[in-house]
């Protein structure tokens, strides 16, 4: 089955900056539509049909060190009930 409207927040990594929310040449069998905010990268998605999802953006590394990205969240927009949590991930970035 198909869930729709569903907002995704991706919490921006410390040491990077976001670059493309929708980078070119990238497959999307779904409605999506992004901003690029100050902390975060947040998606709208429209009739997501069920199973694994990926979706891709361009980070760009600035400040080298260990970082800590922490998880992403989906919530359906009018839905509330419906929640997913990523898990987080270690980056490095070395010079």
């Amino acid at each position: 089955t198909a869930t729709d409207r569903l907002l995704l927040e991706d919490p921006r990594p410390a040491g990077f900056e976001i670059d493309q929310v929708l980078p070119a040449g990238v497959e999307r069998p779904w409605t999506l539509s992004a901003e690029a905010r100050d902390d975060r990268a947040v998606f709208f998605i429209e009739d997501l049909d069920s199973g694994d999802t990926v979706i891709e953006y361009l980070l760009r590394p600035e400040v080298p060190g260990a970082w800590t990205s922490l998880p992403a969240t989906v919530t359906g927009m009018y839905d509330p009930a419906k929640t997913a949590r990523s898990g987080e991930a270690r980056l490095r970035i070395v010079p």
